[in-house]
């Protein structure tokens, strides 16, 4: 496993436990408001999306799994604690999505492209 984080997940869903064996990848553009450009890399991978640029969380999370992710990780861009319940319309969302840490979004960034196994276990904060 390569990391263990505290994450705030997507408003949809009660509780999720899955494990995925995949690397994170950055998402381009970052902040995921529209279609990914690198849709070839996050593919079957968990797509790293920074928090922001003006669009839901849900569209964040749409457009990852348009690219064909596996799963959305949106990153904080802000130093604040306890992450939020991310929030939109996730109707039409299948993937996983969670938040993490501005600090553990960096160190998603600096790692991206690093294979590993991830156990997502989340439970709700609405």
């Amino acid at each position: 496993m390569c990391a263990k984080y505290a994450v705030a997940q997507d408003s949809y869903r009660s509780q999720v436990v899955e494990i995925l064996n995949a690397s994170t990848v950055v998402a381009a553009p970052e902040v995921g408001c529209t279609r990914l450009q690198n849709a070839e890399q996050i593919a079957g991978n968990i797509a790293v999306i920074k928090r922001g640029g003006g669009c839901l969380f849900a569209e964040k999370a749409r457009n990852a799994q348009a690219a064909g992710a596996v799963a959305v990780i949106i990153t904080d861009n802000q130093q604040i604690q306890p992450l939020i319940a991310m929030t939109g319309d996730f109707s039409a969302v299948s993937i996983p999505a969670m938040m993490v840490t501005q600090e553990h979004g960096e160190e998603l960034r600096k790692n991206s492209g690093r294979a590993c196994t991830i156990q997502i276990g989340m439970r709700s904060i609405v």
